[in-house]
């Protein structure tokens, strides 16, 4: 009879713990129901079947059945797709592909619809109509934004060479890296005009105590009788930056956050739009984004028209309205 007893008692001990293996592992009775996957904490697209931890070392987040946003294929047909990425830390500098910064962060995903919203609206700006008295008493003038080549200056402190057709310059070790062999350059010498010259070479090494790199450049009309070795000179070299969308700085209105211009859309309609900054070349400065080729950026008075644009805006905030 005992005997028996301890058999029955060991038979639904056996029970006992195969059930709760089964709840745990099926997760079939948990308080949020069945894991399906496990969400990236810091990227809610990214998944995986299995627990795991992102390369900061955070768990990923479990899905449960009856909390699922994507349950059957129609709402799954339809993902985000990614323009660009963004560096985490400038977000003028983007890359085509993932990848890090300098201190190991990830790049930012940039999906199609967030760029053109960010890319119109301007905080505490709103757009705003001058007719032609008002558009001449403060200046207003119009220039066509362009695609165009960049080319952009770089001024370095030289002097003669002993074959007095040869200059040696130094390029700070910022600048070092931009220069190249058969860059057109210009020597300036006062009281004489500029002498034309090319780059020879650059040195591979940096001098430790300027930190500066060796430049060579020689004239193209070969030794100048007048130049004397070891004369101080200046150099400019020319810099091709590639072609790009460019506009005078003066169309840039800058509060140290963000940038903007006025586009004028015709019928003395001028819109405020955030652009994101390029190169600066010599002539303005290129727009990686919010201008179109071919629209007309305001260059001149945009101040009066910046301080009419907030005055508007603040004006409809308050319910009193604009005026024209």
């Amino acid at each position: 009879m005992k005997r028996s007893l301890l058999f029955s008692g060991l038979a639904i001990a056996l029970v006992v713990v195969a059930f709760g293996a089964f709840i745990r592992d099926e997760g079939a009775l948990a308080p949020h129901g069945r894991i399906l996957k496990y969400r990236d904490p810091m990227d809610p697209t990214v998944f995986s079947d299995h627990a795991m931890e992102d390369s900061m070392g955070m768990d990923y987040i479990p899905v449960y059945a009856d909390a699922d946003p994507t349950p059957g294929p129609t709402a799954a047909a339809a993902p985000r797709r990614i323009l660009k990425y963004r560096n985490p830390m400038d977000p003028t500098v983007f890359s085509d592909h993932p990848m890090k910064d300098n201190m190991g962060m990830d790049y930012i995903p940039v999906y199609a619809g967030e760029q053109a919203g960010a890319a119109s609206a301007v905080p505490g700006r709103g757009a705003i109509t001058l007719d032609a008295e008002r558009s001449q008493m403060i200046g207003l003038q119009t220039q066509v934004a362009a695609v165009r080549p960049m080319l952009r200056t770089l001024r370095l402190p030289g002097r003669v060479g002993q074959g007095r057709g040869i200059i040696l310059a130094q390029a700070l070790e910022m600048d070092g890296p931009q220069l190249q062999a058969g860059q057109s350059a210009r020597v300036l010498l006062p009281g004489r005009p500029p002498l034309a010259a090319k780059v020879q070479s650059v040195e591979q090494s940096l001098d430790a105590f300027s930190h500066t790199f060796g430049v060579r450049l020689a004239l193209d009309g070969g030794p100048a009788s007048f130049l004397r070795p070891g004369v101080y000179c200046e150099v400019d070299v020319a810099l091709r930056l590639g072609r790009g969308l460019v506009v005078p700085r003066d169309a840039v209105l800058d509060n140290g956050e963000r940038q903007w211009v006025f586009v004028d859309r015709g019928a003395g309609r001028l819109e405020p739009r955030l652009v994101t900054l390029g190169e600066r070349p010599d002539d303005g400065v290129e727009l990686l984004s919010g201008v179109e080729p071919g629209e007309r950026v305001v260059t001149s008075g945009n101040f009066l028209v910046d301080s009419e644009s907030s005055f508007q805006a603040a004006a409809q905030d308050f319910g009193g309205g604009g005026h024209d």
